[in-house]
């Protein structure tokens, strides 16, 4: 079959065969046992020319293999900052978390990859999601020790969650906060309240205190 093939010079990086099997009528999103994608393998192998091949010839970018991760995923992983910038660029979902709930940011985190942790945060990766397990990326800064990513991680909360970004002064954010807090609401009606006061209770609730 041609996708076996096709899969077949991904493994052997051999380009020319590549580019001989996408002038074929291919389907370029074909997936192999574990539902990885030819642009999943490319990624895995780190080969940035392949990688740019299979995005040229409209390969899906946000198609996760079985346990929920995309390539950019598995770039962030491995650390892959080329193949981080070029996914992104055509249009990966930052914020495509797997079926444990880990996004791209958090597994950069975890593995310590500084420059795509500033890079993903950047292009607007989410800080305040939680795993399966209730984990925040701040808690899997905290638990990986490396000082550099865990201010990167605080200081992306803050400027979220900042309420002078919202016009809030701490008077009025504490009297905010007491009002809601001492109304029983349902999840509809918490969904309709003003983005400024969900703001607040996420920062108060999830993450850092005010200074």
């Amino acid at each position: 079959m041609e996708v076996d093939a096709l899969f077949t010079a991904i493994r052997n990086r051999d380009v020319d065969v590549i580019r001989v099997l996408l002038k074929e009528n291919i389907n370029i999103d074909s997936t192999n046992i574990d539902n990885e994608t030819p642009l999943f393998k490319a990624t895995s192998l780190r080969h940035l020319k392949i990688t740019k091949l299979l995005i040229k010839h409209n390969a899906n970018v946000n198609r996760s293999d079985k346990d929920g991760h995309t390539p950019l995923y598995r770039a962030a992983s491995m650390g892959s900052l080329w193949i981080v910038k070029l996914l992104i660029e055509h249009n990966a979902d930052v914020n495509k978390a797997s079926n444990g709930g880990w996004a791209p940011l958090y597994i950069a985190v975890q593995m310590g990859h500084l420059e795509i942790v500033r890079l993903l945060i950047e292009h607007n990766a989410t800080v305040y999601m939680k795993t399966s397990y209730g984990k925040t990326v701040l808690d899997v800064a905290i638990r990986g020790k490396n000082e550099e990513i865990i201010q990167i991680v605080k200081e992306a909360i803050k400027t979220l969650w900042n309420p002078k970004r919202h016009n809030l002064y701490p008077s009025e954010v504490k009297k905010r906060i007491s009002a809601l807090m001492c109304v029983r609401m349902k999840p509809t009606q918490l969904n309709r309240l003003p983005k400024d006061i969900l703001f607040i209770v996420f920062q108060y609730v999830a993450y850092l205190p005010f200074e």
